[in-house]
């Protein structure tokens, strides 16, 4: 029996029918021929590329920012000294040379303006016992620290500090030193920066002022007049090898200031 007796309606939706199912079978052999059809693996991603290694112009992070390692073969000397101005004051100086290889990569950074960051930064790493950049208010400079090149090509940097004893029981840092003030007791200790903890310490000084230390650590190599004390942390001692010249642990000198406090 024909579509004749069948009304239009009933007709023209059976050819709406299957027309729509002869574009899906062309449509299905054709993505059999492309290969859709079938059930392909994906594609693996691109590999990762590995981390580049940091170079001189790569950006470092936080920790490194000090290039530490390059710093062993830095040199380093300093020296703290109490002036007891009679019953009124105590003055804290203090003083630190750093002489930096020139394969240390902040080395010419010295040399720039002290507005720089980049000088900020490098200054920092020499002269700032905790990581980062920050003033202390408590802390004076008669002029910024010197930087001259050396002429093995590196940078040479002195750098002088001075406070006040006007605080108690309290701490004070003055370049790289921690003095505290306490009714009794006073000590010194020094902090070296982390970045030159490795570096070659070659003279370390304290000077407590008068009357002298009570107690010292490490014992010290040697005095210098009626109250200095002198460690040499690389220089053998007699009929020994030659010591570490690392930064000394725990250098601390203790004494009885000359005048209390009521």
């Amino acid at each position: 029996m024909g579509d004749h007796g069948l009304p239009g309606g009933v007709r023209g939706a059976r050819g709406v029918r299957c027309l729509r199912s002869v574009l899906l079978g062309v449509f299905g052999l054709l993505l059999l021929l492309s290969g859709g059809g079938t059930p392909a693996h994906a594609a693996e991603p691109p590999p990762v590329a590995a981390p580049s290694p940091v170079t001189e112009s790569s950006p470092v992070t936080e920790s490194d920012v000090c290039r530490s390692a390059a710093l062993a073969k830095a040199r380093v000397s300093t020296w703290v000294r109490l002036e007891h101005g009679g019953s009124t004051y105590s003055r804290i100086r203090s003083g630190v040379s750093v002489e930096v290889p020139e394969a240390w990569p902040l080395a010419k950074d010295l040399l720039l303006s002290e507005d720089s960051r980049r000088y900020a930064v490098a200054m920092s790493c020499l002269t700032r016992t905790e990581p980062g950049q920050y003033r202390r208010w408590s802390e004076w400079r008669s002029g910024r620290p010197t930087a001259v090149s050396t002429k093995s090509g590196g940078v040479k940097v002195v750098d002088r500090t001075h406070s006040w004893v006007n605080v108690y029981r309290s701490f004070i840092d003055v370049g790289l030193w921690r003095v505290r003030a306490g009714a009794e007791r006073w000590t010194l200790r020094l902090v070296p920066p982390a970045a030159l903890q490795k570096a070659r310490w070659t003279e370390i000084e304290v000077d407590p002022g008068t009357p002298g230390a009570q107690s010292a650590k490490p014992r010290p190599d040697e005095g210098d007049g009626a109250t200095a004390l002198v460690w040499r942390p690389g220089a053998p001692a007699e009929g020994k090898k030659a010591k570490a010249s690392t930064a000394p642990r725990d250098l601390t000198v203790s004494l009885e200031p000359p005048w209390q406090r009521s």
